[in-house]
């Protein structure tokens, strides 16, 4: 077969032009023809990966074996490989190369120095630090009487009179609660310690002897540091310098952490140049501007001189620590390493080991956009840095761009500027370079210009905000790339489940398949650009994306395939577009889809409410109708009329037939419909929320790549028996279907479920053999019942973290009891 020896040659030509990617992305900030053979081959890149999901999808329907469908895709795959050789060609004559990595513009290093006056809303973030930073021991007379001084700045506590303080009676047998910290310690799984002395001290060894390295813990609350013996130090006993050198502990590290231009460079240098840190630290504080190459010779050079005050050193590492470690032994010091990327634990550990002979009351302070750099780091204190008020960031904006004061006149250049700041988002960086630039222009138009410009539209050679920013994403593999680029679709300053996002990841394909799940893996893409402050988190399930960060992902994504409106308004949509996010209110304009016609390439479309819309948000049938008419002929992957009301699902969302996630929550439809179960390649279901909903479709167990269910909060009486023939299903939520009373019989067939949500329904007792569902790891509720499943099955479901039993009066058989609780006390 023909296409049997295309497919090779497709992915050759693909690797020939990937090993100079990375220059590529690099140069196409400064090269527009750069810019222009990127986009091309994203675009070929794009039609290859549309060609291969035809082929599978045909093979799916059974499609693929006439010959004029062979024929036809067979040319499609010639034209692709003609298409991308000649892209591979012109590589050679724009200059690029193979490089591991990108290699961003030099930048100019920091140094200590700072003007205070223009920094603004860090004092308490300053005071934070220094509360930790300078050295608090050798006054215990300035201490309270349960706290004595510690090495490391670190207060240990006198467990018997912090037990006295908070004295607690429980059910009056004079038992104790002891405050525990953020991880559960010192308190045991009830939260009640036991009675004074002996129990709390074994207590306490049992939390020692979890940290095996006996390296003082720090936390938020309560620390308890280790003598040689293991031994929880109280007020009696005095720590020497010789107890904590028995075990090792290394110069305290506080590291400054946070997403660019926030400001860590700022606060570094305000702590570095506090009157109280220069008096204590006197000469050997030392300032490093390490940045993306972590040169371990080059800064303890750096180091040494400044240590020394001499240039003369030796020219080799292991000469140059040995010298260092004689200068600075029983020396106190403060180093700052500025800007560390490096995550590479041994370089650390071999730089750091001359600092070891110094005094125990020596800091470093490190800053770094990565969580990563403070763990490698064994940070003793993780300080993330938050952005800066609406005030502050005004305070700032204001004193570059008005200088010292606001005449009147300014009056209305004040207004806008205020606006300005607000776009900043908190972020010292922007307001300042806008500030800045805003300062020379006189003309209100100018001001308004920059109002309503893109910040990628900002001059380049007077703009270092999305350098900074690119920085970050130039250190991006290529895999994450991909993924945060995918986020320029996301509505700016809004919550976003963390869970959706992976879920949208995975349907359009930027989640390799390992041996692990999709899900898994994308967790562990959404922690690293987490760790790289990409996103922060505002708990366990939601994030937000700076508004710059935004930008950036939409500058980097190019506009020809990653579309986003956002003014309820839909303009023309470019055929080449692949990726499109509409933020409207209500959407009654039968033509208002119009624009989609010719977009063929279109893989996700999401609808997102309008923050400022009132009432509900509204898609008329007529509307959604033409929207279904204009993406039929698309590769759609990815649909979203979250929260949009739209009565029913109209019958050509069939013919969508490269679904893989579809999110109608909340959107009030009655029934789903029989052409739903055409998606064969559906992954994600989404239908929560939707209160008008009673049944699913009968022919259910078409969707046979279907893996995650969401039915709760609906009216659905009975899942259909079909349901249990998606065999790849790994999550069904049902919770909250108040009107479910019974699960299907044959859910044993679900051998691949890993999640099932039964909570706040009706169902009375679980379906017979629920123990061959072993792979379940969360079961919000097994519900006891007259016959089918007993409890007994539970036995057989060993990788079970969440589990509730209901009705345990319907358990009559002791021993079939007794036998289950044995063989859980035995996993």
């Amino acid at each position: 077969m023909l296409l049997a020896a295309l497919l090779p040659k497709l992915k050759f030509v693909l690797l020939t032009v990937r090993v100079v990617l990375s220059d590529a992305e690099e140069k196409q900030f400064t090269n527009p023809f750069v810019k222009e053979w990127l986009d091309e081959l994203k675009d070929s890149v794009y039609e290859a990966e549309d060609v291969l999901d035809e082929i599978a999808t045909e093979a799916l329907q059974g499609n693929s074996e006439t010959t004029s469908y062979k024929e036809s895709i067979e040319l499609k795959v010639e034209e692709i490989i003609k298409r991308l050789e000649s892209i591979a060609q012109q590589k050679d004559v724009l200059g690029l190369t193979e490089r591991l990595g990108g290699r961003p513009p030099l930048r100019s290093p920091s140094t200590s120095l700072v003007d205070e006056s223009e920094i603004f809303g860090r004092e308490n973030d300053k005071k934070a630090i220094l509360d930790f930073l300078l050295p608090t021991f050798g006054n215990a007379n300035d201490m309270p009487s349960n706290q004595v001084p510690a090495r490391n700045g670190v207060t240990v506590v006198n467990v018997n009179e912090a037990l006295e303080s908070q004295e607690t009676k429980v059910k009056g047998n004079g038992a104790l609660r002891l405050p525990a910290n953020e991880n559960g310690v010192p308190a045991n799984e009830n939260g009640i310690v036991a009675k004074k002395n002996a129990a709390l001290q074994a207590q306490v060894n049992d939390f020692i002897a979890a940290n095996q390295d006996g390296v003082p813990t720090v936390t938020e609350d309560v620390v308890f540091p280790a003598n040689e013996n293991r031994v929880p130090v109280m007020r009696d006993e005095k720590i020497s310098e010789r107890d904590f050198a028995a075990v090792g502990v290394e110069i305290p590290v506080v590291a400054v952490v946070g997403m660019p231009g926030v400001g860590k460079t700022t606060l570094a240098q305000l702590l570095f140049n506090d009157s109280r840190v220069k008096k204590i630290f006197d000469k050997r504080r030392v300032w490093v501007h390490v940045s993306e190459e972590f040169d371990i010779l080059k800064i303890t050079k750096t180091i040494y001189q400044c240590v020394t005050s001499s240039f003369e050193c030796p020219a080799d590492l292991n000469s140059l620590q040995v010298k260092l470690q004689e200068n600075l032994e029983k020396k106190k010091f403060l180093f700052v390493l500025d800007d560390i990327w490096n995550e590479n634990f041994v370089d650390w550990d071999v730089l750091q080991r001359p600092f070891k002979a110094a005094d125990s009351q020596s800091r470093i302070i490190v800053t770094t956009r990565s969580r990563n750099v403070a763990l490698i780091m064994r940070a003793a204190h993780t300080y993330h840095l938050k952005t800066l008020s609406d005030d502050d960031c005004w305070s700032l904006f204001a004193k570059h761009a008005f200088g010292p004061g606001i005449p009147k006149k300014h009056v209305e250049k004040k207004e806008i500027g205020e606006e300005i700041a607000k776009r900043c988002n908190g972020l010292p960086l922007a307001a300042k370079t806008l500030g800045a630039l805003l300062y020379a222009k006189a003309e209100i138009d100018e001001w308004v210009g920059v109002l309503n410009s893109e910040v990628w539209d900002l001059p380049s050679d007077k703009s270092n905000i999305l350098p900074a920013l690119r920085l970050s994403y130039s250190h991006l593999p290529s895999h994450l790339k991909r993924c945060f680029a995918y986020c320029s679709v996301l509505p700016k300053s809004k919550l976003f489940e963390k869970a959706h996002l992976i879920m949208l990841w995975r349907a359009e394909g930027l989640l390799p398949r390992r041996k692990k799940r999709l899900e898994d893996v994308g967790d562990e893409y959404f922690r690293e650009l987490l760790s790289r402050s990409f996103f922060h988190d505002c708990d366990k399930k939601y994030f937000k994306m700076h508004d710059l960060f935004i930008d950036l992902a939409k500058s980097v994504a190019a506009g020809e395939f990653f579309f986003k409106s956002e003014d309820g308004i839909l303009h023309e949509v470019p055929e080449t577009v692949r990726y499109f996010s509409f933020t409207a209110g209500k959407v009654d304009d039968s033509e208002q889809f119009d624009a989609f016609q010719g977009a063929n390439h279109l893989r996700t479309f999401l609808l997102l409410k309008h923050p400022s819309s009132l009432g509900a948000h509204r898609l008329s049938t007529s509307a959604f109708a033409n929207l279904m008419q204009a993406l039929k002929f698309s590769h759609l992957r990815v649909l979203s009329l979250r929260d949009y009301h739209i009565g029913n699902l109209h019958d050509s969302i069939g013919n969508l037939k490269y679904l893989r996630y579809l999110d109608i929550s909340g959107t009030g439809i009655q029934e789903l419909g029989e052409s739903v179960c055409s998606l064969y390649n559906l992954e994600t279901l989404l239908l929560s929320r939707c209160t008008e909903l009673k049944k699913l479709p009968n022919n259910m167990h078409n969707l046979i790549n279907l893996q995650h269910l969401d039915v709760s909060r609906t009216k659905v009486e009975e899942l259909p028996e079909t349901v249990c023939s998606l065999y790849n299903l790994e999550t069904l939520l049902l919770s909250g279907c108040t009107m479910l009373s019974k699960l299907p019989n044959d859910m044993q067939n679900l051998t691949n479920l890993q999640h099932l949500d039964i909570s706040r329904t009706t169902v009375m007792e679980m379906p017979p053999q629920f123990g061959r569902l072993k792979r379940l790891h969360v079961l919000t509720a097994f519900v006891v019942g007259d016959g089918h499943s007993t409890i007994s099955e539970l036995k057989e479901l060993s990788n079970l973290r969440t589990l509730s039993i209901l009705r345990l009066e319907k358990v009559h058989d002791g021993d079939a009891c007794s036998q289950f609780e044995g063989e859980k006390a035995s996993q």
